[in-house]
């Protein structure tokens, strides 16, 4: 087993723990029922909100979970720290993909609803546009700084 210490003297392992494969195992069940679940919705015409336009983000949601459990299942073998920040660095890229194809296409419609909900929906989006480019920010430099924060 491969082990070094940090700075912190905590021993790090390329090789994930009972507990954290445990966690992968659950990230990746909870993708698939996600990923089953985001291509019911248009046959199941649900929820209401959701215009014809959603079939357009579909693609790009559909390759962001299908990454995700790729990286986990990568992640389940081999989780040394440089190897999780590029696997974070892709989920965020395609996180940030999905995000953009939402404010791009906008499938929401809350017409029938007594409030508009359409401002708080484009917030979101825009929240989590922002999110996911700090989130790709902060792995990028996790990855570049990674050799110079191990002794």
């Amino acid at each position: 087993m491969t082990s070094t210490l940090t700075r912190d003297s905590k021993p790090t392992s390329s090789h994930p723990t009972p507990g954290r494969r445990f966690g992968y195992l659950i990230a990746i069940a909870i993708n698939a029922w996600l990923l089953w679940f985001v291509n019911q919705l248009p046959d199941w015409e649900w929820p209401r909100f959701l215009t014809d336009e959603f079939s357009d983000v579909l693609p790009v949601m559909t390759a962001a979970i299908v990454a995700s459990i790729v990286v986990n299942v990568l992640f389940f073998w081999y989780d040394a720290a440089w190897f999780k920040s590029l696997g974070n660095l892709v989920t965020a890229g395609f996180g940030f993909a999905v995000a953009l194809r939402l404010y791009q296409v906008f499938p929401f419609d809350f017409a029938t609803f007594a409030s508009n909900w359409s401002w708080l929906a484009r917030f979101v989006v825009i929240v989590a546009l922002v999110g996911t480019a700090i989130g790709f920010i902060v792995e990028s430099v996790k990855l570049v700084t990674l050799p110079f924060r191990q002794t």
